[in-house]
């Protein structure tokens, strides 16, 4: 297989042209090459690959040995173009950080005679080969997003060796029918610091505690509109260990979503954010600064009254309250309950609180 950038099959061609000095490459023992080819760039690389057919062969079969361009985005999705009522496509995408644009698809039409067009696509063995073979070719240190794919734990026991360097995971639209093990090895292996799914399926396993707990540093989540909606087992702890992270996360979306957050840990998570951000706060606004973080909590356990607790938070400016009926399914039409830190324009820290039946209290209002 050749290199995926930049090498068109013209220069491929010189390849084949060897004069009398090439010849002498074939001489060199494959520890010599290994040790000359590891101090080299990509592009001094990928100018090795012309000099003879055999220093091509050896580059190939050891590329991941070897520097390799690195990815900033890693997409696999299953998309049906307009007028294909049977067939489905699966595409690979890659893009390079820096330099061409180089971007790379594989279709591949499935055999489907039903009349129904399922969203969601498992991928074939022979797509999982040809992931496999460009996967050996770079090294994808961004964001690896997977789109209207059927998830299992056979398909990241292929892949996952190759998304080791990955910054961000991300999946819209998908079945995660993967198990809490797998999951947590996942986002351990991966340098993840970017977690998000949204409109997916959980199967097998829910995202928990100790599944985040594999993240070594979380500074997005986002979660948005999954199924099951209530997720009994993120609770407090998942909190806790936000607020004591080295960078509190920049981002967090669980807009759609049910935990078992309480107000009063909810609370004292944004007043972490008031301790970290203390001279930010103090400090006179200006319209051109970037937002420190973002938060949307969903809707979490009422235990105590937020509106009294925020108030001992300086900065803190509670703009409305609003209590969540605990089997009201329609509860993204309700008025949210919003907290906003210094102004509006740089930070916003939203969640809906909801009863239980562990914890009754007097509803919530805005003049409370």
């Amino acid at each position: 297989m050749e290199p995926l950038f930049e090498m068109g099959e013209d220069a491929l061609m010189v390849v084949e042209e060897e004069n009398d000095d090439s010849q002498r490459h074939k001489h060199l023992p494959d520890n010599v090459l290994k040790n000359i080819f590891k101090h080299l760039s990509y592009q001094d690389i990928l100018r090795c690959h012309l000099a003879c057919t055999h220093m091509h062969k050896y580059l190939s079969e050891n590329v991941a040995e070897f520097a390799r361009p690195q990815l900033d985005d890693l997409i696999i999705e299953s998309v049906r173009d307009a007028g294909w009522l049977r067939q489905l496509r699966l595409e690979f995408k890659c893009m390079e950080i820096n330099g061409t644009h180089a971007c790379l698809k594989k279709t591949e039409f499935s055999e489907n005679e039903e009349e129904t067009f399922e969203p969601v696509s498992k991928l074939t063995p022979t797509f999982i080969k040809l992931l496999e073979d460009r996967c050996r070719w770079i090294v994808a240190s961004g964001d690896v997003t997977f789109r209207y794919i059927y998830i299992d734990d056979d398909v990241l026991q292929h892949l996952m060796k190759f998304f080791e360097s990955a910054r961000g995971l991300f999946f819209t639209h998908c079945t995660i029918d993967v198990s809490e093990g797998r999951l947590r090895t996942l986002l351990a292996l991966s340098k993840c610091v970017k977690f998000g799914l949204n409109e997916s399926q959980f199967v097998q396993t829910v995202l928990n505690d100790h599944i985040l707990d594999a993240m070594s540093h979380c500074d997005i989540l986002e979660l948005c509109w999954c199924k099951p909606r209530h997720l009994k087992q993120l609770t407090n702890r998942t909190l806790i260990r936000w607020g004591n992270q080295k960078r509190l996360p920049k981002k967090i979306n669980l807009d759609g979503m049910c935990t078992e957050f309480t107000t009063s840990a909810l609370v004292s998570f944004i007043k972490a954010f008031a301790n970290e951000y203390r001279e930010w706060l103090s400090a006179p606004i200006k319209a051109a600064k970037t937002l420190p973080v973002q938060w949307n909590l969903g809707e979490v356990v009422l235990t105590d009254n937020p509106y009294h607790l925020l108030q001992s938070i300086e900065g803190i400016e509670v703009r409305h309250c609003a209590l969540i009926l605990e089997n009201r399914e329609e509860y993204d039409l309700l008025p949210s309950w919003a907290s906003h830190i210094a102004d509006n324009t740089f930070v916003a820290i939203q969640f809906t609180t909801r009863h239980t039946n562990k914890h009754r209290h007097k509803p919530l209002c805005d003049n409370a």
